[in-house]
């Protein structure tokens, strides 16, 4: 299917069913995520879909040129964010969501992430028009503040939030201090 966002298809062995987008992390691409699909052991019936980021200057990293979700300009609590970045991004798998669509209902669709591609996936699906069924984010922070009024009852009842603890990184601290979240 045509998207603006290039991508690793892994096709099922059985007539779709379900698709798993599963977006990077800073630095990575698409293809990092390919030898995992078996371990996952999910139905055969099951499409993986692993998007590349666009490569980008990355601030923190000296300007270096890589595949990035979004710009990190800072690594601090309540820093300054590439918004323009962040809602390119969420563009761009939103396309790529709706383009999946065509093959099952978005309730069959699952965004994941890891890193800054976790981020996108908890942002894009906290502002999708499509009622995803989870999504799953690992060592995510939610980029920008996302006004409560945009998420749907229902996104907020099907969310599926793992956290993945043992991250180098950034602090668990760190982490709860930039949730966007409040109720």
């Amino acid at each position: 299917m045509q998207t603006s966002l290039s991508y690793v298809e892994i096709q099922p062995s059985e007539p779709v069913q379900s698709v798993v987008i599963l977006l990077h992390g800073l630095g990575a691409d698409g293809h990092d995520f390919v030898p995992i699909v078996p371990k996952l052991k999910l139905p055969a019936s099951t499409l993986f879909i692993f998007p590349h980021a666009p490569h980008r200057p990355i601030t923190i990293n000296q300007n270096a040129e890589m595949p990035g979700w979004y710009d990190v300009l800072e690594i601090v609590a309540y820093g300054k964010e590439d918004d323009q970045g962040i809602l390119a991004s969420n563009e761009q798998i939103q396309e790529l969501i709706v383009n999946m669509t065509k093959l099952v209902p978005s309730e069959k669709i699952y965004l994941v992430g890891f890193s800054q591609g976790g981020a996108m996936a908890l942002y894009t699906g906290l502002t999708c028009n499509k009622n995803l069924e989870a999504l799953p984010h690992y060592l995510a922070m939610c980029q920008l503040e996302i006004p409560l009024l945009e998420i749907s009852i229902q996104t907020i009842e099907t969310l599926l939030f793992l956290w993945l603890m043992a991250n180098k990184i950034l602090s668990y601290h760190f982490i709860l201090a930039n949730l966007a979240i409040t109720f």
